[in-house]
């Protein structure tokens, strides 16, 4: 259980020895529970990512758009790509 990534015990009829180097205890002996908690996990591993992707992508051309904006030649101070035109 030392070289793995995690290490996994059984609750019930696990050792004590294997409970205490183990870093997730489970409640039962009850394998699909252990399936099912590693699926959940992964599905929420999957969404984390995706929301930091959605929110960089998104942060990241509010930026070039505010930055063109106020680095461009045009005069005008009343465009549809203002920073609060941005915002609403």
């Amino acid at each position: 259980m030392k070289k793995a990534h995690i290490g996994v015990a059984m609750g019930l009829r696990g050792t004590e020895v294997a409970k205490e180097s183990a870093d997730l205890v489970g409640t039962d002996d009850n394998f699909a529970s252990i399936v099912a908690g590693i699926a959940e996990g992964r599905a929420t591993y999957r969404t984390i990512r995706k929301v930091v992707l959605l929110s960089v992508a998104t942060g990241a051309a509010e930026s070039c758009s505010s930055c063109s904006r106020y680095h461009s030649a045009c005069p005008c101070r009343s465009s549809l790509f203002s920073s609060y035109g941005s915002i609403w």
